[in-house]
């Protein structure tokens, strides 16, 4: 997040910034909650928690919400006519606004109050039934079989659940539809990817908006040890599209790069390292389904899937079908103006969250250098945000990692003399060692995601006088790609 620059105003029992625009930044009590204060309505606007694991939420008083998964779910929404309380991460879906803090900022107007007691009484509650039949205290359990089944019930407010979720290691494992019964049968592959203990929770989504809070429990695993893991490896880079118009320059290399790379430095940490290659007029949405296929045919709970794209994304109109996010195919003809063209053949948000819950793989990550292309130009400002949200919101309810080169009203960047794309350009520097922050010879996801979200706005601004801001949903398990020798 960029912040913007403030002035200290005052101190004492309390401190005061300005932030510009007539808004204020109010510190009362000396916690690490600070209110944002509208001078010219003299209102509250939003509030400010920031804390020194540099964890942050943005909250406006209408209920968006901004941040890190941290933050978010350190916070919770109260209600003053009950008990109840629930995170602010429960309002990710109905709530998560993109550059929240600028947006408050640059509004001349106040918002209306978020309604707590209006919805937080509907929230549905869960219970953790039964996992293999039997319910020991402290929901800590111990297994040989490899094989589990879990049983969540719904005690309070059923007919607002649309589904309830079940996440393993932090990864989505299976979303059951609501049909009127009260308890949900789940089935789980216990593994050892993250070491014996395998971490559970379960929650379900409303038709408020509000998801159930957690309830969480672990089964430790001890049966045999997972055998070595395979990494299934999917790269897209798309230079020639049917209409030229939308043509790129470097996505093919920045695909061969990365293939390259990651193979060349995961190979001591997989078993084997399976391929999937697939570039300009091959990359139809028959192929590319087709691999994912193939990965979810295949794999395992300990393996990894890496998919990594570089070409366009769009955001649909909207209409008759509600706005999706697409990544675009070599035979898509026209961004905009066409959804039918879209969901026949450009492959959907909803379509690679469907794999990614589907794909046994515990360990995924998802990187889309996608941008827009100069024909696309007057239409992607409006968008970006939404774009944004939608990726937020899959990486979220998927529980994997995704990162992706463009944030909200910017465009990919390709730069001549890197013979990259910048964010890939990043990328590729990051693995081959600069993001190893700690020097342990160990490249972690989130190691890189981290560093590529610093790289990237330095990159642009040296070589366009522009910054560009990539954005990182890291809502899984932080896991290693690369072992440096």
């Amino acid at each position: 997040m960029k912040t913007p620059p403030f002035m200290k105003l005052g101190s004492g029992s309390y401190n005061v910034f300005l932030l510009g625009n007539e808004k204020i930044l109010l510190n009362a009590s000396k916690n690490n909650i600070n209110q944002l204060f509208d001078s010219k309505s003299n209102t509250i606007v939003g509030y400010f928690f920031s804390d020194s694991n540099d964890d942050f939420a943005i909250v406006s008083r209408d209920g968006r919400i901004d941040g890190t998964p941290e933050a978010l779910n350190k916070l919770y929404w109260t209600s003053r006519n009950s008990l109840v309380r629930t995170s602010l991460e429960s309002t990710f879906d109905k709530g998560f606004s993109p550059r929240l803090l600028s947006q408050i900022l640059e509004s001349s107007s106040s918002q209306v109050a978020f309604d707590v007691d209006d919805v937080v009484g509907k929230v549905p509650v869960l219970n953790l039934k039964s996992v293999n039949g039997s319910l020991p205290a402290g929901l800590v359990f111990t297994s040989t079989q490899k094989n589990s089944k879990i049983e969540i019930e719904v005690k309070q407010n059923l007919a607002e659940v649309n589904e309830v979720r079940l996440y393993q290691n932090s990864k989505l494992v299976k979303a059951l539809p609501n049909q009127g019964n009260s308890k949900f049968l789940f089935d789980a592959v216990l593994s050892t990817s993250f070491g014996e203990e395998n971490f559970f929770y379960a929650t379900a989504t409303s038709h408020s908006g509000i998801e159930a809070e957690k309830v969480k429990f672990t089964i430790s695993y001890k049966g045999a040890t997972s055998e070595k893991p395979n990494l299934y490896l999917i790269t897209i880079g798309i230079n020639q599209y049917k209409n030229s118009k939308y043509n790129l320059n470097y996505a093919q290399a920045d695909a061969d790069a990365v293939e390259k790379i990651i193979k060349g430095s995961s190979s001591s940490l997989f078993k084997e390292v399976i391929s999937f290659p697939i570039r300009n007029d091959k990359a139809i949405k028959t192929n590319i389904l087709k691999a994912f296929d193939e990965i979810k045919r295949r794999s395992l709970e300990q393996d990894v899937l890496f998919v990594y794209y570089a070409g366009h994304g769009v955001m649909s109109e909207g209409g008759q079908k509600a706005r999706e996010f697409f990544i675009i195919p070599y035979d898509i003809t026209q961004l905009y103006g066409r959804d039918e063209l879209l969901f026949e053949k450009a492959i959907s948000a909803e379509e690679m969250k469907g794999y990614a819950q589907s794909i046994n793989a515990q360990k995924q990550v998802f990187i889309l250098d996608a941008c827009q292309s100069a024909g696309a130009l007057e239409s992607v400002a409006a968008r970006g945000a939404m774009e944004e949200k939608a990726i937020a919101q899959m990486a979220r309810s998927t529980g994997t990692f995704w990162i992706t080169a463009s944030g909200s009203n910017q465009f990919a960047t390709e730069f001549e003399k890197l013979g990259h794309g910048v964010f890939t350009y990043a990328l590729l520097e990051g693995v081959k060692g600069k993001a190893d922050a700690n020097g342990d010879q160990k490249l972690t996801i989130r190691e890189l995601s981290t560093y590529i979200e610093n790289k990237v706005p330095e990159l642009s601004e040296q070589f366009k006088g522009l910054s560009q801001f990539p954005s990182a949903y890291s809502f899984g398990n932080d896991f290693p790609i690369v072992i440096y020798k």
